[in-house]
């Protein structure tokens, strides 16, 4: 059963109304098919690809989600990522918890003449009523370098959980986190 629908603005397009040409049809699989290929990031060597399966794959990110992410039906994830990232799968499984996903596209941080205006995602989780919010450590240490306070430019009152991957969170970034978000 699928969460409750983000209140996005008209350039969202639901799941609804996406893909309305065919019926849906699914095919049972071993616990074991491949599901995916993703890439190591290449840090101790070559890239090396890894082939997921499905059900060890899904009981993961659902323990992830369940368990230390406390992701409950009717919550909404967005994580700023793009497909060739393992947190977009991650992200996407949130919807076997029955929570909604909102995707980004675009620059998360504009540039003009004389600043930057990293509001475009903060925008995005305050109207679309982000519980779960996903980043990178650069984002977040952009955002304090700037001197960036969404929790004080933007309604944030959903937002439960901010988690950020690909590198460690310093504590300074930590505590900005604390400080400036919620």
């Amino acid at each position: 059963q699928p969460g409750p629908k983000p209140d996005c603005a008209a350039d969202c397009i639901s799941f609804d109304d996406f893909g309305r040409d065919a019926p849906l049809s699914f095919e049972r699989v071993p616990f074991d098919h491949p599901a995916y290929v993703l890439y190591t990031s290449g840090t101790t060597g070559a890239p090396k690809a890894i082939v997921h399966r499905a059900g060890g794959v899904l009981l993961q990110h659902l323990k992830e989600h369940l368990l230390h992410g406390d992701v409950r039906p009717g919550d909404v994830m967005s994580w700023y990522t793009n497909t060739a990232w393992m947190m977009y799968h991650w992200l996407i499984s949130g919807l076997a918890c029955g929570a909604s996903v909102v995707l980004y596209d675009g620059a998360p941080i504009l540039k003009s003449a004389d600043r930057l205006d990293p509001s475009p995602l903060w925008k995005m989780a305050e109207r679309a009523r982000v519980t779960h919010f996903g980043t990178s450590p650069k984002y977040l240490a952009t955002l304090a370098a700037e001197g960036y306070a969404p929790g004080r430019l933007h309604d944030l009152s959903s937002l439960r959980s901010l988690l950020s991957a690909g590198a460690p969170v310093s504590p300074g970034q930590f505590d900005w986190v604390y400080d400036h978000v919620k």
